[in-house]
């Protein structure tokens, strides 16, 4: 899915990278969410949900320009968001 995100930095939606895999995951199924920038200028992002079998991680990944999967890492500055 690619989302025209105008108020969310990329940074962000790294940072909230772990939320999407709980929130997306029902019956037993669980999946791995990908982030990717696609367009800095016109501010588009891309999720990718995929569906793992058990025992695979469901850590989020980011796909580098590359093409290369990397594990989602927070930006120098950032700090993880903690739920209260």
């Amino acid at each position: 899915m690619t989302f025209f995100s105008p108020r969310t930095p990329f940074p962000v939606w790294k940072q909230k990278a772990k939320k999407f895999a709980p929130f997306f995951s029902e019956g037993g199924r669980s999946v791995r969410a990908e982030l990717r920038k696609v367009d800095v200028e016109k501010r588009l992002v891309e999720l990718t949900l995929i569906t793992i079998d058990e025992g695979e991680s469901n850590e989020p990944m980011e796909r580098l320009e590359d093409g290369t999967l990397v594990s989602v890492e927070l930006e120098e500055g950032m700090v993880a968001a903690v739920a209260v």
